[in-house]
């Protein structure tokens, strides 16, 4: 609703300065629902600015100030100011209910100071876990705090850790069944098909279950999916162990243009699929003319890209001025 208000307000002022639109008529439409940022917009993104300025700014310098007095402080002065910063987050949140935006920020400094509070633990107690340890748990301790914010910053911190373990996870772990170090082509797979059901659980219920206007998370998501499947589509032309992650693409790509193109229009979306497909083409048109003179395979190249890539610009540019 906020993209149509906003796409609403430009073609109106669009038409103003075009002169098809009177000024006295761009004059009522004002009073009825104003068409630029008002005084209230920018205090509200201020707002915003300084309160997730000062959180980060506050967890940084608790870490830092555990960094510096780490010899001088006692184990249990550690963790009593670990848990009583993260008690202050958690109490801030919870007598600010009615203010959404300072809300999300202390649920914001909780889901921070929570990784903290467990670095301290593993530092001091030397548990000896691996650092996707740390981040899987990390992750998983913060979901019901990033469900209750409703927050975006929320559920980025979550969807960042959740791909830095599965990445310190692929290259540093063992199989326990095969005894050995996972293949890239696996890692990539898995790494995508995790992204993937993240993607299909913000798209099915990203409104209903956690109250996410934004499709924040649905892009980041698909960026992961479609670089992880592209890889192995580009791969794939030279070495056949990367077939899996290249049919995943073509299945990907078979559901993902159509989908996002009528029944549920994202225009990054389909641009990010569309330069994927380009890529994955041009990989195999290189392999096609792999032992052909130097001078007319890049300058085929050269060619193929510049072009597809002006008709998928011209193509997607025909979808924007549709109002997608």
């Amino acid at each position: 609703m906020r993209r149509q208000r906003l796409q609403e307000a430009d073609t109106c002022l669009h038409w103003a300065e075009q002169g098809m639109l009177p000024a006295d008529a761009l004059a009522r439409i004002e009073s009825g629902r104003p068409l630029r940022a008002q005084m209230a917009d920018w205090e509200r993104l201020l707002n915003q600015v300084l309160l997730l300025g000062g959180v980060l700014l506050l967890v940084s310098g608790i870490i830092f100030f555990f960094a510096w007095n780490w010899a001088s402080l006692a184990r249990g002065y550690k963790l009593a100011l670990a848990l009583g910063v993260l008690s202050t987050f958690v109490a801030s949140a919870w007598f600010s209910v009615n203010r959404p935006l300072v809300h999300q920020a202390m649920l914001l400094g909780a889901c921070l100071m929570t990784g903290a509070l467990l670095a301290l633990i593993g530092q001091t107690y030397q548990s000896g876990a691996d650092i996707w340890q740390l981040f899987a748990v990390w992750a998983v301790l913060i979901l019901p705090w990033a469900w209750y914010s409703a927050s975006r910053a929320c559920w980025l911190l979550v969807w960042v850790l959740l791909n830095l373990a599965l990445w310190r996870y692929f290259s540093h772990s063992i199989v326990w069944s095969l005894f050995n170090r996972w293949d890239p082509q696996d890692a990539m797979l898995w790494v995508a098909l995790i992204n993937l059901a993240v993607l299909l659980l913000f798209e099915g219920f990203g409104l209903r279950w956690f109250a996410l206007q934004s499709r924040l998370m649905q892009r980041l998501s698909a960026m992961v999916v479609l670089g992880c499947l592209g890889v192995g589509g580009m791969f794939v032309w030279w070495e056949s162990r990367f077939a899996v992650l290249a049919i995943c693409l073509a299945l990907v790509l078979l559901a993902g243009m159509p989908f996002y193109r009528w029944i549920r229009p994202d225009l990054s979306l389909l641009a990010l699929q569309s330069f994927t497909l380009i890529a994955v083409t041009t990989s195999g048109l290189a392999r096609i003319l792999e032992k052909t003179d130097a001078f007319f395979l890049f300058n085929g190249l050269g060619l193929f890209v510049i072009g597809s890539s002006a008709l998928a610009s011209i193509w997607l540019h025909r979808l924007h001025k549709e109002g997608l």
